[in-house]
């Protein structure tokens, strides 16, 4: 099977051989300078690795499997990554987005070109933005108020996007200051993506008391 490797933070995407799906290899990724494995993804049946150091996601490509040989790939992995050249899932794309239109204020974006109309947002927690969100009018005013109540200073940086069937995964960083109190939590959002808008989202912070406390 050929892999599609592509960064998060805007390097090149490259393809790769991936014939052993169960096997850890440890390979250099030429893009981002590091050494990273390659393993399986429970999370998803659909999705088949991950570079977790390197910042990047592999998902399956079939349509232009034609470029580069799997023994190519597996003997020449930096060669077949500098010729091979492919497109971004439009997952990745879409999710990406969602940060760029939150970190800029721009809700109408967000409303007009990323959301389902049957939208829903699962926020956890006890504090005054907990709950769940239906539809685009109560999600953007959640994020309306998200914005309000921190000035703007909150910041939404992906980590890694793992595209599934189903579900899209996103490890995140969020950072931000608000009445004097910091906040700096790495946490996971999981999309459900339907028709290339998002009709679903669900947060899970790495610390949801601390989360609490910084919305008091």
């Amino acid at each position: 099977m050929l892999m599609i490797a592509t960064s998060v933070h805007g390097c090149q995407r490259f393809i790769y051989g991936h014939h052993i799906i169960r096997q850890i290899m440890a390979i250099n990724y030429p893009d981002c300078g590091h050494m990273a494995s390659r393993y399986v993804c429970p999370l998803t049946a659909s999705v088949t690795g991950v570079w977790p150091h390197g910042k990047c996601v592999l998902t399956p490509l079939s349509a232009r499997a034609g470029q580069a040989s799997v023994t190519n790939a597996r003997k020449y992995p930096s060669a077949i990554a500098r010729r091979t050249f492919v497109s971004e899932d439009p997952k990745i794309t879409l999710a990406r987005d969602s940060y760029d239109a939150l970190a800029k204020g721009d809700l109408d974006h967000v409303r007009d070109n990323l959301l389902a109309d049957e939208v829903v947002f699962h926020v956890p927690g006890r504090g005054p933005l907990a709950g769940e969100y239906h539809g685009k009018d109560q999600v953007l005013g959640y994020l309306a108020k998200f914005t309000e109540m921190t000035d703007g200073s909150v910041r939404f940086e992906p980590d890694s996007i793992i595209p599934g069937e189903d579900r899209t995964v996103v490890t995140v960083r969020v950072h931000g200051e608000r009445a004097g109190r910091q906040l700096d939590d790495r946490g996971v959002h999981v999309f459900r993506i339907t028709d290339g808008k998002i009709s679903e989202r669900w947060s899970y912070p790495q610390d949801l008391y601390n989360i609490d406390a910084f919305f008091e």
